[in-house]
């Protein structure tokens, strides 16, 4: 029965949708692998110090799940309704492992950061926007994959979610291309919010074309990516309450 349900809702797909789809997780999927390509991937051959276990493993975790949403935007436009549900249950883990890891992650930046012999408390307001940063995009992927898992079985409320929840953990990706000496002096929240409102100036340009209307859920999910994010980096990271909570773990 649920088969059938999903058959029907992966039938139900625009080509147009289904190819926006798959341009759009592309497009995240070549970013990522801009962003880690010599920070993560290309590592070994240069003669860099080697990255600490669960920095590697982070990156590791999050291609995969690009590669992953990626391949299920492909047999979404190619209607593979079987094999893409047997895939779904690969995401389904995978974005677990995300939320678990990247948890673990955010807990553990500052103990390393003192480890490595960074003064946390002369530079507290630039990482607390990092640690809040990361807390903030952790918060949206919850939610949103947590409402794709939710709403698996219609299409046109999936879809988006799984696009928001791909665009909440792509800011990692984004911190090391402005990191590239061509980006030098960018500032690298705001560079990172201008691209994540470019992806939703997208859905909306998308929906108004084709349906003269955009979306409740595409509206909801731009209130919270860029919400969530505004508040972490301009309001809580930089207040008492920010700052003792950057304390707490040093």
């Amino acid at each position: 029965m649920h088969e059938k349900v999903l058959q029907k809702s992966i039938y139900s797909i625009t080509p147009g949708a289904s190819l926006l789809f798959i341009s759009i997780s592309g497009l995240m999927l070549l970013l990522v692998l801009m962003g880690f390509g010599n920070s993560l991937f290309l590592r070994p051959l240069s003669d860099s110090q080697p990255l600490p276990l669960t920095v590697l493993a982070h990156g590791v975790i999050m291609t995969v799940w690009y590669i992953g949403v990626f391949i299920q935007a492909i047999l979404i436009k190619s209607q593979q309704f079987k094999i893409h549900l047997q895939m779904g249950w690969f995401i389904f883990g995978v974005g677990i492992i995300v939320i678990i890891w990247s948890g673990v992650v955010t807990l553990m930046f500052i103990p390393a950061r003192i480890a490595a012999g960074a003064d946390v408390e002369s530079r507290i307001l630039v990482f607390s926007s990092i640690v809040w940063g990361d807390i903030a995009a952790l918060c949206s992927f919850i939610l949103f994959f947590g409402l794709a898992i939710i709403k698996r079985t219609h299409s046109n409320l999936h879809i988006p979610l799984m696009i928001f929840a791909s665009l909440s953990i792509l800011e990692p990706a984004l911190f090391r291309i402005w990191g590239w000496e061509i980006f030098s002096g960018v500032d690298r929240n705001l560079s990172s919010l201008y691209i994540l409102l470019m992806f939703c100036l997208l859905l909306v340009a998308y929906e108004y074309v084709n349906t003269r209307r955009v979306q409740s859920i595409t509206l909801f999910g731009i209130f919270v990516l860029l919400g969530f994010r505004v508040i972490a980096l301009y309001i809580i990271s930089d207040s008492d309450i920010g700052y003792s909570f950057i304390r707490s773990l040093y």
